[in-house]
């Protein structure tokens, strides 16, 4: 095996990302990356029902004919997802040579990128990848994780995100104070917070961590 691959998230939000191919695999690349905000541009001459879907609500715009060198000009990411590992792997060169993020499906050696399997909890996502060698393996951790990461996290997330603002705010020039508020947030159970007393066990728990004189501040 090659060295490993380096972590990431991309921020794709109005970047122009092709799909090449309309099937299953194809469409689930789609709307995973429209849920992310890219502007996403599916060729192909079949669609499969998801990815009719996906066109009729408008998640992705359609091109139903054979991809072209044209197509692939100006991507920021390029997924060949088709069912033929030649168009698939013609593709790939294409974006290579296009300095596209590419990823091309089963064909782990044409890949600049792999696409992990993806526990998401709000804002928070959980990715676990096996650098290829079993996806079927990666979906299944996922699918284990999502009964230890539950969705009380999405709550989590949204509370603390707020919070981190108001953090802010309390102490702008002070980020001492700020670093000791988060580490002990940090090692609060918020988890088993949410999910005995709800979201406002929570905001009153972290509310309380900036209500004056808290003595992890040291008073004010």
């Amino acid at each position: 095996m090659g060295a490993p691959g380096y972590p990431v998230t991309l921020n794709v939000e109005t970047m122009p990302c092709l799909i090449v191919g309309g099937g299953p695999v194809a469409a689930r690349k789609a709307a995973e990356l429209a849920a992310c905000g890219a502007l996403v541009t599916v060729v192909s001459p079949v669609l499969c029902p998801a990815m009719e879907r996906l066109a009729a609500a408008s998640k992705v715009r359609v091109e139903r004919r054979q991809v072209g060198p044209e197509d692939v000009a100006g991507a920021f990411i390029v997924i060949a997802a088709t069912d033929d590992a030649e168009v698939n792997r013609w593709v790939a060169d294409l974006a290579r040579r296009e300095r596209a993020l590419v990823n091309a499906v089963d064909q782990p050696e044409q890949c600049v990128f792999s696409a992990p399997a993806v526990l998401r909890r709000g804002v928070m996502s959980v990715a676990i990848s096996t650098g290829g060698a079993s996806p079927a393996l990666a979906a299944r951790i996922r699918d284990e994780l999502e009964e230890i990461i539950g969705p009380e996290w999405g709550v989590i997330m949204q509370c603390l995100a707020a919070w981190r603002s108001r953090l802010r705010a309390r102490y702008p020039d002070d980020a001492g104070a700020r670093r000791r508020l988060m580490l002990e947030v940090s090692t609060m159970d918020v988890a088993s917070l949410v999910r005995s007393q709800g979201r406002g066990g929570l905001e009153a728990r972290l509310d309380a961590l900036l209500a004056p004189g808290d003595p992890v501040r040291g008073g004010s």
